[in-house]
């Protein structure tokens, strides 16, 4: 059952529903010990709804369950920062995303994926937090 509710709420949050979604995922975090995939799907939610305090919140969450090291946690921490103007603080989660994304348990396709926004993003903090 609440399995069906997860698909539903990433289905949501495809079509942009953001709220709706959330709230059949906070519903889904209350009634079951929370596991990985559900706080990480909380945090992509609540960032693309720019509510960017609250998905570093649950990114930080998702961090203590993130046995493989997910690339994209790391990198969505660093977007957040990005979006918030604190480049200084986004610039360590860029690099960390970096070395994570050499993790053997990383896909081919995912990296390739996450590589070149990475890189550029590498870049333009970079700049941004020369002195």
């Amino acid at each position: 059952m609440l399995e069906s509710i997860y698909a539903l709420a990433v289905r949501l949050y495809e079509t942009k529903n953001y709220p709706q979604a959330l709230r059949l995922m906070e519903y889904v975090l209350r009634v079951q010990t929370p596991e990985f995939k559900h706080l990480f799907a909380v945090a992509v939610m609540l960032q693309a709804d720019e509510q960017l305090e609250r998905a570093l919140v649950f990114y930080e969450r998702s961090t203590a369950l993130d046995h493989a090291q997910d690339p994209r946690v790391t990198l969505g921490q660093a977007q957040c920062l990005i979006l918030l103007k604190e480049y200084s603080r986004a610039l360590p989660y860029l690099t960390q995303t970096w070395e994570r994304l050499k993790g053997a348990g990383v896909s081919s396709q995912l990296r390739n994926q996450l590589v070149k926004t990475c890189s550029a993003l590498l870049e333009r903090v970079g700049q941004l937090t020369k002195t």
